[in-house]
C-alpha cells in the first residue's frame, strides 16, 4: 500500500494554496483599515486564516460522526478523491454556505482573542493597531467579511477555472 493511496496529498496542497491566497488577498485590507504594515498585515491574516483552517476542518470530521453512511461517504469522496455525487450538489452549496459563514465568526473571535492578546502585550512586536480605538466594531464587521468575501470569491474563482468544481 502507497503513501499516497491513504493520505490525501491532494487535498492537503490545495489546503496549503488556499491559505496562500486567503493571506494574499486579506492583507491589504488589514493593512488599509489599521494602517499597519505589510508585515504586521500578514502576520494578522495568517494567523485568523491558519486558525480558521483548523476551526474547519475540526467541524468537518466532527460533524461526519453524525451523518447517515451514505452521506458520510459521498462528503469523503467528495473532500478527498473529487468525485461529486448529483444528490450532493445541493447539499454542497448549503453546507459551503453555512461553512462560509461560520468560518467568517471564527476569523471574528480569533480577531477578538488577538486584540485582548494586544492589551496584556500593549509591546508585542507582532500585533499592534494604531486605530483600534477608533473603529466601531460594525466597521470590524464589514472589513474582515470584505476580506473573507474576497479571498473566499478568488478561491473559487481558482477552484471553478481548474476544473475542482466542475
Amino acid at each position: 500500500m502507497l503513501w499516497s493511496d491513504v493520505i490525501p496529498l491532494r487535498a492537503i496542497l490545495f489546503q496549503g494554496l488556499f491559505i496562500l491566497v486567503a493571506i494574499a488577498a486579506e492583507s491589504p485590507f488589514y493593512r488599509y483599515f489599521f494602517q499597519n504594515s505589510w508585515q504586521k498585515s500578514v502576520e494578522v491574516s495568517s494567523v485568523l486564516n491558519l486558525f480558521a483552517v483548523v476551526f474547519g476542518w475540526l467541524i468537518i470530521f466532527n460533524a461526519i460522526d453524525d451523518l447517515s453512511l451514505s452521506l458520510k461517504q459521498d462528503l469523503i469522496q467528495a473532500m478527498f478523491l473529487n468525485q461529486v455525487s448529483s444528490s450532493l450538489r445541493s447539499l454542497l452549496v448549503i453546507i459551503c454556505t453555512v461553512m462560509f459563514f461560520a468560518l467568517w465568526v471564527a476569523k471574528m473571535a480569533a480577531f477578538i482573542a488577538l486584540e485582548i492578546i494586544r492589551e496584556f502585550s500593549p509591546d508585542s512586536p507582532s500585533i499592534s493597531f494604531q486605530k483600534m480605538e477608533q473603529v466601531t466594531s460594525s466597521r470590524k464587521l464589514l472589513w474582515m467579511l470584505g476580506a473573507h468575501s474576497t479571498s473566499y470569491s478568488l478561491i473559487i474563482l481558482m477552484m471553478s477555472l481548474g476544473g475542482v468544481l466542475v
